[in-house]
């Protein structure tokens, strides 16, 4: 797959060790990017220290580039660029044109016509849900409606706020996925995932954000197979993949993560971090569309 963005900067060159702290969300995604490409595993932390750049220097040793350790325009466009997009034969796309049902806007790498089938109707229901989401809490913003026990369950328990104004950042953070979802998402399937990983795709929201929406058919035990899922968690994961990507929302817990299985724990995120994490997003829609 051609990278379709330029870099016009270099935004990870750091010249010192001292790095901004405003640069921590990239360097973190920098890292992320590394330890899937070279299959190691890098502290997530931000920070430009020795491993890190030791990995960017491996990294451009790898794929003939300049070695400096410093992450330029060439490095970052080589790191984000798919590393195993693969031409397809015209049988393949005969395949695929005969069992779509009907149009799409979504684009797909490397899927086969089942998994082609599957994204689309699951990437239908998400979108239902995005907009249901969007309608309920749009009117009780508005005061067209008052909110029922069940939608204030689920705020409570995915944004941990009820406050209108807070309600307001929600629904415009929904309208923005869903205006994604309007223009086509770009996904790619995937079937050598690391452990327990459903789906990934890169928050960042520089030049318009880059990169597909990976999404895992990788049957082998321990691993996630999308096909396996129930309709809800299918839907959470179209729409928390489609947070980070086009909305730029981060991870801050996942919803099952509560001690002693994890250090974090959904329950305590604040308003604030829970208005910025993707899994809130994609829970809180998909179990209300589900529960109508």
């Amino acid at each position: 797959m051609k990278n379709p963005f330029i870099f016009q900067n270099d935004p990870f060159g750091f010249a010192g060790r001292n790095d901004a702290a405003d640069n921590a969300g990239q360097i973190r995604e920098m890292q992320q990017a590394l330890t899937r490409r070279l299959e190691t595993e890098l502290p997530l932390n931000g920070v430009m220290g020795f491993r890190t750049r030791r990995a960017l220097r491996n990294f451009q040793i790898q794929n003939g580039l300049p070695v400096d350790g410093r992450a330029t325009s060439d490095t970052l466009r080589a790191l984000f660029r798919n590393p195993r997009a693969k031409r397809r034969t015209d049988s393949e796309f005969e395949l695929e044109f005969e069992t779509a049902p009907r149009p799409s806007p979504h684009k797909f790498d490397d899927c086969t016509a089942a998994q082609k089938t599957a994204l689309l109707a699951i990437s239908k229901n998400a979108q239902s849900a995005l907009n249901h989401a969007a309608a309920v809490l749009g009117s009780i913003y508005g005061g067209s409606t008052r909110m029922t026990e069940r939608v204030r369950q689920l705020l409570n328990t995915h944004f941990h706020t009820t406050d209108r104004g807070n309600i307001l950042k929600i629904f415009r953070n929904l309208f923005r996925i869903n205006q994604a979802f309007e223009k086509g998402l770009r996904f790619e399937c995937e079937t050598d995932c690391g452990t327990g990983v459903c789906g990934y795709a890169w928050a960042t929201q520089w030049f318009g954000g880059y990169g597909d929406i990976h999404i895992c058919f990788d049957d082998r035990p321990g691993h996630c197979g999308f096909n396996k899922l129930s309709q809800t968690a299918k839907v959470a994961v179209i729409i928390h993949e489609a947070a980070h990507r086009h909305a730029g929302i981060d991870d801050k817990a996942y919803v099952w993560e509560k001690p002693p299985l994890s250090t974090k724990d959904y329950r305590k995120l604040t308003p604030a971090q829970a208005m910025n994490n993707a899994d809130s997003y994609a829970s809180f829609c998909a179990e209300l569309f589900y529960s109508r």
